[in-house]
Formats: structure tokens, sequence, C-alpha cells
């Protein structure tokens, strides 16, 4: 998904989101690896404990976020602890949800490359918020064209 035909990222894409668990870390470190300098983007990774956590290596404008189960609550008002896949599926519905704002007061965001993601990991948290973002990006992207 986020390689282009040679397997260089794409060079039209203006934003990157990557989003995992711990499972994929060394998937998120060769994604980032890819990436040119000029990369902007977002990177959230979701592990028991963000405590500690070597840093990944990432182009300037790519901002990486560790989000620790271990220091999120679960449902509100429930006193559970986050169980797996909800800290990154809120933080990535969010920065979704801020970042792919396109429509026809956006003209510089009209083009389906604006917005990559790549979403990885283990559970069923995981694996609806990949197709939920993508069927956000699509739409968004659908819309700008009109």
């Amino acid at each position: 998904m986020f390689e282009d035909r040679d397997g260089s990222a794409p060079v039209d894409v203006k934003q990157f989101l990557i989003a995992g668990d711990e499972t994929v870390v060394p998937w998120i470190q060769r994604i980032l690896d890819t990436l040119p300098a000029t990369a902007r983007g977002q990177v959230f990774v979701e592990v028991d404990d963000a405590r500690g956590l070597p840093p990944l290596s990432a182009p300037g404008r790519v901002c990486v976020t560790w989000l620790g189960r271990s220091e999120r609550s679960g449902a509100p008002g429930t006193g559970e602890r986050c169980r797996r896949g909800v800290a990154l599926d809120r933080a990535v519905r969010a920065w979704v949800g801020e970042m792919s704002v396109i429509d026809g007061d956006y003209p510089w965001a009209d083009d389906r490359h604006d917005f990559c993601a790549w979403i990885g990991g283990n559970g069923p948290v995981l694996t609806q918020l990949a197709t939920d973002v993508e069927a956000r990006l699509q739409s968004s992207s659908e819309h700008a064209r009109q």
C-alpha cells in the first residue's frame, strides 16, 4: 500500500499515517526507512507499556507517538484497563477525522494520493479500524473530485 511501482514511497502523497501494535514495529521501521526526508505524517504504535522503548527513526516531519495500554483506561466509567487495539483505534480515528478534511474549500487536497495509510497488527479492533480508515479516505478523495 505504501510503495509505488518501483518500490519507493509515492511522491504525490502529502500525508502519511502509519499505525500498528507491538507485533509490527519492525515493519513500521522498514516503512519509515523508505519515506523521503520531506515526508509528513503521524505514526502511532500501541504497546503494553510505552516507558523505556527505543525511538523509531523517522523523517523530521513525521511524529511518532507510543500509546501505552497500561497508561490508558478502557470504556469510560468502567475502571477497566485499555484493551488491545483500543488506544490505537482512538488515536487513529481522531487523526483521520482531523487530517482528512477534504472538500472544495481545500483545493490542494484534490487527489486520492493526498493521504496514504498503513495499519497493521493483530486483533479484530485493528482489522475493523483498517477497513474504516480505508473507506473514509476513499470517500474523502471521491468527494474532493466532485
